[in-house]
This record gives structure tokens, sequence and C-alpha cells, in this order.
């Protein structure tokens, strides 16, 4: 099979969220609640071989000064770690020939564009909607980044055996999923997630996950993609549903988001420029744009090497007109 879960990320992703306990199904299940499924039932069906993916992975792992910082990381942090092995591909390699100033400027240009200094980035995240404890994390990354980036890289090739494992204590039902995943990126008429790829094209690749089911965010170069969000983000794909619904209103119903959306109502935006109007980092506006992707409400290209997004008003309107045909006509 061509695709399949990508070694390093999934590890990386993996060390971030283990244990999968109680804590982190009830948390689902009312996300589930939220977008209108039954979570309990949703759950029950689908989630059985994350849980056993994670608990396998969790009895094979290594701990060491990677794995402590990896501990209950902010999915902001996470996708700035993704962003800069992405970039920086040799630095998950060896960081020994690499000055602590090269990594910082790196660090700096994934939190804030255009600025310098641990000043400017305290006062971007002084607006950020992420929590202080998160806020404290990306200081300190930023005052330590080449020791935490070599500590977290061992950690990841520490335990890839450990991924190995758990990838094949549940072999046959990944299969099923990936198989799926290849048929649905491979669709003449995609739901709009899948041509993500296409938009960021000659070197953009989507590469899915199981570490983060229900998860889609983009980077520069790459989105990743849960391999369980086929049940939401395929149901625009024919004609609008009560799914298409509940993915179109996940995306108008946070603050973030919407602002986004009134940015590129007036023009054409890059990430870094929607993140200097919106007050967010870089990170956290690649983890929005995901949902408003997802939901068709944005359309990504490529501009002097960096995604751009503009407003799909063909898409909003479709998504105005499926509510009045829901909700209005009944049709």
């Amino acid at each position: 099979m061509a695709i399949q879960l990508h070694p390093q990320y999934e590890t990386l992703f993996l060390l971030c969220n283990t244990p999968w306990g109680q804590e982190e199904r009830e948390k689902m299940i009312t996300e589930l609640d939220k977008m209108g499924f039954e979570g309990e039932v949703f759950y029950q069906k689908h989630f059985r071989i994350v849980e056993q993916y994670y608990q396998t992975f969790c009895k094979n792992r290594i701990e060491s000064r990677g794995t402590e910082l990896l501990c209950d990381m902010d999915e902001g942090l996470v996708i700035i770690y993704t962003v800069l092995f992405e970039q920086h591909p040799d630095w998950y390699e060896d960081l020994s020939a690499v000055s602590e100033e090269v990594v910082a400027e790196a660090v700096e240009d994934v939190l804030i564009s255009g600025e310098e200094g641990i000043s400017d980035i305290i006062a971007a995240l002084e607006l950020a909607e992420i929590s202080d404890e998160s806020k404290w994390k990306i200081i300190k990354f930023r005052q330590h980044a080449k020791q935490q980036l070599g500590d977290v890289a061992a950690a990841i090739k520490e335990n890839i055996p450990a991924f190995e494992k758990a990838r094949s204590k549940i072999e046959k039902r990944l299969n099923i999923l990936l198989k799926q995943f290849c048929k649905n990126i491979n669709k003449a008429e995609k739901a709009a997630l899948y041509k993500i790829p296409e938009k960021i094209m000659p070197d953009g690749e989507i590469i899915p996950t199981l570490a983060f089911p229900m998860a889609v965010f983009v980077n520069s170069r790459t989105c990743f993609y849960g391999l369980l969000s086929d049940q939401i983000a395929m149901g625009k794909e024919a004609e609008f549903t009560r799914e298409g619904l509940l993915v179109g209103a996940k995306a108008l119903s946070d603050k973030s988001k919407l602002e986004i959306l009134l940015c590129l109502k007036e023009k054409r935006l890059c990430n870094f420029e929607i993140a200097e109007r919106v007050g967010l980092t870089p990170a956290t506006v690649s983890h929005h744009m995901g949902t408003l992707l997802a939901a068709g409400f944005v359309e990504l290209s490529k501009e002097g090497g960096r995604g751009c997004y503009t407003l799909s008003r063909q898409d909003v309107e479709y998504f105005l007109q499926g509510i009045r045909q829901l909700l209005l006509t009944g049709q």
C-alpha cells in the first residue's frame, strides 16, 4: 500500500497523547456530542482501534527527557515541532552543527513573522487564545529551542520501535482505514478536505494519522488528516446533509475562525498575515485553517513558497442554501 502512517510524525503525536485513558475518552465523546453525533455510540463503533493503538504503544515506550517535554503538550506546540522538523529535516538527524541562534531564528519564524526577539513573541502570545500554561511552554521552548528539539528528536527515534509494535497490533483494521483513505483521495469528486494537496502542489502532501484520529491541520507543505475524520468530512461529497451542516456550524461557532473568514472577505492572505490580523500565532492559525478547509469555506494555494488563503464564496453560498433547504423548506 503506497500510503502509510509516517513513523516520525506518528511517534511524535503518540508521545504527546500517551496514555489514552478515561479522560481522553470522555473528552472525545463530549466533542462528538457537540458535533451532533451520539458520542458514546460513535466512540464504541470507531475508537476501539485507537485505544488498542495507544495501549500497545504505552506498554513499549521508552521514557527520557524528550518524552517528559512532550507529556500533555498543547496542540499548538505540537504543530510548532512538526513545522520545524518539516522545514529542517536534517535537524531531526543531527543538531550538533547548528547554532543556538539559527534554531532560535527558525522558531521565531514559525511563531511570528517579521519580528525578532523574545519580547515580540511575548506580545504576540498575549493576544493568542491559548492557556497561560501553553504560553509559558512556548516561551520556554524559544529560550531552550536547540536543547528541546534535540531531546524530542532523540525521544522520537527511541520510540519508533514502540510505534511499529502498536501499528502491528492493529494492522488488519488499520489497513482497512488506509485503503478507504486512498480511495477517497483518488476520487474524481472529492470532499473539500481531500483537495488540499492539489491546492498546495507541487510539493504538498497529505499524511494520514491515527494518533490524532479526528484532527486536521495544515503546515506549509503538509496536511495531517485523522483517519476517523472521514465519518464527517465526506458528508458534503454528494449533497448537503446534516453532517455538512455540522461541519460548517463548527467552523462558524468559534470567534477566531469567524474573524479569519471576515479578514479573507476583504482580500487574499497568507498564514502569517492572518496571524497578525487576528492576534494568533501562525501555528494556531494553521490549526484553525484545517477546520475551515474541511468546511469548504476557504481555498488554499501557493504564493512565493507560502500557503495563501481565499474565501470560497461559492461554498459559503452553498452552505447558506443548504441551511435554508434543511431547516426551512424541509426538502
